[in-house]
């Protein structure tokens, strides 16, 4: 019997996904995930002193990959009045941010009749998970299934990279946002910005990945 297996990434704070990082290959952590699910549960086996062996996470997920999402832990005290709680009831603060496979979208949250209030999706009319499409993390099947395709290709040419001996010391900035602000390693790099030239990258969200 095949199952469905969601991957959750709790982080102490919130963290959502980023269509940008994706594409430049800065961020591809819940789609790494959902490969490495997929790839156990295709029963992938590894080589071990001539003998084969069965990766340990193949013999008990055999599952199908539905999504992945960051989920907080912790969520920000905030000042409000008796009437400003009451009023936020219908809102929750540890909604999951991630991607996943609308075809699962009624088995995360049965009850949605539009936004959902626990995934990042919305219900149209027609019953069908899939509106707002650009703004929310729900993929079409066909999508999901090519989002997956452009992370392989990702990992393939980011590897490739390494392997050929690039270690270009040009530290991005998207919007507005540099790694360099919080790098333990900039004696090494040297890198200085009021000299050097930050590699400056474009900002953009899903429609222009699932274009590529």
């Amino acid at each position: 019997m095949v199952k469905n297996a969601i991957v959750f990434d709790y982080k102490r704070k919130g963290k959502s996904f980023s269509w940008a990082k994706l594409y430049y290959g800065l961020d591809m952590q819940l789609p790494i995930y959902m490969l490495a699910v997929g790839s156990a549960s295709r029963g992938q086996r590894t080589e071990d002193r001539g003998q084969r062996t069965e990766d340990a996470l193949c013999s008990i997920l055999n599952a199908q990959v539905a999504g992945a999402f960051y989920m907080p832990v912790e969520v920000a005290p905030t000042r409000a009045t008796l009437d400003e709680l009451s009023e936020k009831t219908e809102s929750f603060d540890y909604k999951a941010k991630g991607i996943f496979n609308g075809e699962f979208a009624r088995e995360l949250d049965k009850i949605a009749l539009k936004d959902s209030k626990f995934y990042n999706f919305y219900v149209t009319k027609d019953g069908e998970p899939y509106g707002s499409y650009g703004n929310r993390g729900v993929l079409k099947p066909a999508d999901f299934e090519k989002v997956l395709k452009f992370t392989e290709r990702k990992i393939v040419q980011l590897a490739e990279e390494i392997l050929s001996g690039r270690i270009d010391v040009k530290p991005y900035r998207l919007s507005g946002k540099s790694p360099c602000s919080y790098c333990k390693y900039k004696s090494v790099c040297r890198f200085d910005w009021q000299i050097n030239d930050y590699n400056p990258l474009e900002s953009f969200g899903k429609i222009r990945v699932l274009e590529e």
